[in-house]
């Protein structure tokens, strides 16, 4: 099940002898450069999204001139960053709008309060102007209050990211587990959000425990279906776990057997069309 395009659609570059990444400080594992060279082609992916990697956030221009300038021929589009709570981020949307590869923005919504949240309304607006899509990066307790943003914009298109912080050590019948369920619900429930499925713990993926994992892939997927769907290996933060077991791009492999209209929907179709096919080929 490996024929035709795949776009990996979350990838993080970065080199701290270039920009600032105060959440590098506490991460050791991950504070040496991660630079295109180092990717994980395994998967053959052709094309790859870049995700701003959260530096400082008056670094953000610069992390989109950087990442333009180094050597990614798989490299096709970046989904940058812009602080949707600040007037002047909202005001930058248009110019990030006409910056050459740049498909989308990202902000990390997570221990944003629900109130908080619902002041980024004027800016989901804002993007749909600038033709431009959201990548949103909540906890499980936010996807309810994200569903509701996204009501008051539906025409925006919202990616949720890493499948909606699926409590995967939880078990599924616990609290947790319904919560995350009914989270995932109302945002499917909006036309123009679409699933990202990234962001899985590699160790999960073996034996008996992936099984557990593969339940909340399933549900999910089955939530907003191939034409809403799309893949990330979330390159390099999952890569210190990694271990041989079921790749980030065949984790629904099982849902998509004899099916490969979907299939293809799933490894590019949908992130062509959320992304922009000018960008994504």
């Amino acid at each position: 099940m490996s024929d035709g395009h795949l776009v990996d659609t979350h990838v993080h570059v970065w080199d701290r002898t270039v920009l600032r990444y105060p959440w590098l400080d506490s991460e050791p594992e991950l504070g040496r450069p991660a630079l295109p060279a180092r990717i994980d082609r395994d998967a053959g992916a052709d094309s790859m999204l870049h995700v701003q990697a959260d530096c400082e956030p008056g670094q953000a221009m610069a992390e989109i001139d950087w990442v333009r300038s180094i050597d990614w021929p798989e490299l096709s589009g970046i989904i940058a960053f812009a602080d949707l709570e600040r007037r002047a981020g909202r005001q930058s949307l248009a110019s990030l709008a006409d910056e050459r590869l740049v498909v989308g923005v990202r902000q990390i919504l997570r221990g944003m309060s629900a109130s908080r949240l619902s002041r980024l309304a004027p800016a989901f607006a804002d993007l749909h102007s600038a033709a431009l899509t959201f990548d949103a990066t909540v906890e499980r307790g936010q996807l309810r209050e994200l569903a509701a943003l996204h009501a008051r914009s539906e025409a925006t298109t919202v990616v949720l990211d890493h499948l909606g912080d699926p409590p995967l050590d939880a078990e599924w019948s616990s609290a947790e587990a319904a919560q995350w369920r009914d989270g995932i619900r109302a945002v499917a429930e909006c036309p123009a959000a679409v699933l990202k499925v990234s962001g899985l713990s590699a160790a999960s993926r073996e034996g008996e425990r992936w099984q557990h994992t593969s339940r909340f892939v399933r549900f999910a997927f089955e939530a907003f279906g191939p034409a809403r769907t799309v893949l990330g290996s979330d390159w390099p933060v999952t890569a210190p776990v990694s271990s041989p077991g079921i790749p980030w791009h065949r984790v629904l492999d099982t849902e998509l057997t004899g099916d490969p209209a979907a299939l293809e929907q799933v490894r590019s179709g949908t992130a062509n069309r959320t992304y922009g096919k000018e960008y994504v080929t």
